[in-house]
């Protein structure tokens, strides 16, 4: 249903910039547009739940798994598995994003921030 949400917002854009078609629009501008109807869908109510129930669903996993590591035995506490599942997360994401998006957005949070070393690599 998201899916949809966003497709339509991207359809109600080009309507009103009285574009027939997304192809029509270069790679510049289709990224801007469906940033802005992104940027719309995150708005709604129905994204606020998604977004909830997804973040309790990676919330429950990592400590799960935190917890069946630490309870291996070893040097690691529960926190520093969480810690390093979620370096290990991050680190697997950024080669999928854009360099636009991870230069200008996400990376620029991290100045100054003491990294683990999966994502100092």
């Amino acid at each position: 249903q998201l899916s949809d949400e966003l497709a339509g917002a991207v359809r109600n854009a080009l309507a009103v910039q009285g574009v027939a078609s997304f192809s029509r629009l270069d790679a510049t501008e289709q990224r801007a547009v469906v940033r802005a109807a992104a940027a719309r869908v995150r708005a709604t109510p129905r994204f606020r739940l998604f977004h909830a129930a997804a973040w309790r669903a990676v919330d429950m996993h990592v400590d799960a798994e935190a917890t069946l590591r630490a309870g291996r035995g070893g040097s690691l506490s529960k926190a520093a598995h969480i810690e390093t599942l979620a370096a290990d997360g991050c680190a697997a994401l950024l080669p999928a994003m854009d360099a636009e998006d991870s230069a200008g957005n996400c990376l620029a949070y991290l100045v100054g921030t003491v990294l683990p070393p999966a994502l100092r690599a």
